[in-house]
């Protein structure tokens, strides 16, 4: 959400937070970090997708182009492979 000042305001005070970290009950978590253009994800939004996806969630940058993936994993409750996503 945004909060005072406009600044995002997360559930965690934890720097690099994923933009968006869902859960479902058949299919666990799902951590995705929201890139557009050029832009790339900081070593602290790295770090925090690494260990989510040490700990079993599925995580991943994502930009524009990857809305089928992204499509694909809300409706199946799995990824698909980086291969096929790209």
């Amino acid at each position: 959400t945004i909060g005072k000042n406009k600044t995002w305001t997360t559930s965690t005070n934890r720097k690099g937070w994923c933009d968006l970290f869902l859960w479902h009950p058949r299919h666990g978590f799902v951590a995705i970090e929201l890139k557009v253009g050029k832009n790339q994800p900081t070593a602290e939004q790295l770090d925090v997708l690494a260990e989510l996806a040490a700990a079993g969630a599925v995580a991943f940058v994502a930009y524009p182009d990857a809305i089928d993936r992204i499509t694909h994993l809300f409706r199946y409750g799995h990824d698909v492979p980086v291969e096929a996503a790209s």
